[in-house]
């Protein structure tokens, strides 16, 4: 089984100050043990990066972060194509997301897999043929 991640997911991972960072760690350990496969629109890595490196202006710590989460992740990623685009735009429109937002509900609905976010807009309007989780409720229902 596919799960979609959102960036809100791994950035609360690796900040402890983060309401929901233990249910975030927690999900990841019980995905990577379950052997499921993580998901994401290549936007993820630029969307980690920004979330490290702007609101503290380390440019070094947000480098860092971004090559752990490399290297003790594998994720597939699936390149923003013009079929996931349009998808997307479609996922804005009918849901009401902002536009990164909108990707990963795009590709969500495509592989029709869960995605689990932190984002509440993706929480209460799940994409089409799928179901949005928090950390903590993908645990409730899978782990």
């Amino acid at each position: 089984m596919r799960v979609i991640i959102d960036a809100s997911v791994l950035v609360s991972a690796f900040r402890t100050d983060e309401l929901s960072h233990l249910d975030s760690v927690a999900f990841i350990k019980s995905a990577i043990a379950q052997e499921r496969i993580l998901c994401a629109p290549t936007i993820l890595f630029p969307e980690i990066m920004s979330a490290f490196a702007r609101p503290m202006r380390n440019a070094h710590l947000a480098t860092q972060v971004v090559t752990q989460i490399r290297e003790l992740l594998l994720i597939e990623l699936f390149p923003i194509d013009i079929p996931l685009a349009l998808a997307a735009e479609t996922a804005a429109q009918k849901l009401f997301l902002r536009g990164a937002d909108s990707i990963y509900a795009a590709l969500a609905s495509r592989l029709s897999e869960p995605l689990v976010t932190l984002d509440k807009e993706m929480l209460a309007r799940p994409p089409q043929g799928t179901m949005s989780y928090t950390p903590g409720g993908w645990l409730e229902k899978f782990a």
